[in-house]
């Protein structure tokens, strides 16, 4: 059993490093020194991925409103996604 997940593991390990290294064109050598902090990278993204999407799930399942709460956020990425396709630029503080 423990082998089996020490082989998916190092699959894993090796199937980012080898996207990495074709993500940012790099050789496959440079992503394979890179790997112990490629891979903590993903896991922390992977992380606040589930901890965000947990909050998210309990705020929505916990409201009165469920249907107006996910209304809300989906009608707020969808307004972020037009305006970045349409190339709106927000005007910077300070000048």
């Amino acid at each position: 059993m423990r082998i089996r997940i020490a082989a998916a593991a190092l699959v894993a390990a090796a199937g980012l490093c080898a996207l990495t290294a074709w993500l940012f064109a790099w050789p496959l050598e440079k992503a394979l020194y890179l790997a112990p902090i490629i891979v903590a990278f993903v896991g922390c993204v992977v992380g606040i991925l589930v901890f965000w999407g947990r909050v998210a799930y309990v705020q929505v399942r916990e409201s009165r409103n469920p249907r107006l709460l996910v209304a809300i956020a989906v009608g707020v990425l969808v307004l972020v996604a037009l305006l970045t396709v349409l190339g709106v630029n927000v005007p910077r503080e300070g000048g």
